[in-house]
């Protein structure tokens, strides 16, 4: 679905059980609908960058088998607390060229972690919990 002229995803998609991965980057995405925190286990790739998403679900923590979360070029400022970090698939975040001011402090409890891109964001302190990102190659 990605390059098309998407303004939102429809709530039916938890009616997908079988997706394992969705890439909608370079639409005109505003949001992502809270449906997509009740996909299975089996969803494991969500790309959705170059968008103008500036808020994520609260529940995409919920996301257990999420492994890969692309969300470079959007408008987003937060990352919600109590998300991030209870994603304990995820392999890949990728939420580079945002508004970022700040990682949630309970990042560095997502031990399987191997790339987390923060660049061109406003970061301008680290939480010392990413020294527990052991596992961490990019």
């Amino acid at each position: 679905l990605s390059f098309n002229p998407i303004e939102a995803i429809p709530s039916s998609i938890e009616d997908l059980f079988s997706l394992e991965r969705l890439d909608v980057s370079h639409c005109q995405l505003r949001a992502l609908p809270d449906a997509i925190c009740t996909l299975s286990r089996r969803f494991a790739s969500l790309r959705a960058g170059f968008n103008f998403i500036f808020v994520l679900p609260r529940k995409i923590g919920n996301l257990k088998g999420l492994q890969e979360l692309y969300l470079p070029k959007n408008l987003l400022s937060v990352l919600p607390q109590g998300t991030i970090e209870y994603m304990t698939g995820l392999q890949k975040l990728d939420v580079s060229q945002n508004r970022l001011a700040s990682i949630p402090r309970g990042i560095g409890l997502n031990y399987g972690l191997r790339e987390l891109v923060l660049s061109c964001n406003q970061i301008d302190k680290a939480p010392r919990s990413l020294m527990g990102l052991t596992n961490l190659n990019r």
